[in-house]
């Protein structure tokens, strides 16, 4: 699993910017122990092309916090079938205290998407 500076950041915000030619949904996975499978708990309204969206974790009931969480893009009539769902590879632990925002970007086309990680702000 991906940390970031070797440790993992405590956040309280996910946020996600639309540069592909899609419809997109910003969603939060969370697991309870690094080595626990991920479930999804949280999602945002549609996402348009050159939009962003910010998901507050903490407006998110039943996320615990301490839970290691990221983010997924579900791609609207794109090519992500459940089975093939996976959540980003860097993981970050959810604190409702925190400012902390983890940004990514997502690019692409409906049949090929790039979810990347572009920092903590």
């Amino acid at each position: 699993m991906e940390k970031s500076n070797n440790s993992y950041d405590e956040i309280r915000y996910l946020n996600l910017k639309n540069q592909g030619g899609f419809v997109v949904k910003l969603e939060c996975w969370y697991k309870l122990a690094e080595s626990a499978t991920p479930k999804r708990i949280g999602t945002t309204k549609k996402i348009l092309l050159g939009q962003n969206k910010t998901l507050d974790l903490q407006s998110i009931d039943g996320l615990p916090q301490g839970a290691y969480v990221t983010a997924y893009a579900n791609v609207e009539a794109g090519t992500d079938l459940p089975s093939d769902k996976k959540p980003a590879s860097i993981w970050f632990i959810y604190k409702s205290e925190s400012t902390l925002t983890a940004d990514f970007v997502i690019s692409g086309t409906t049949t090929i998407d790039t979810l990347g990680y572009v920092g903590i702000k």
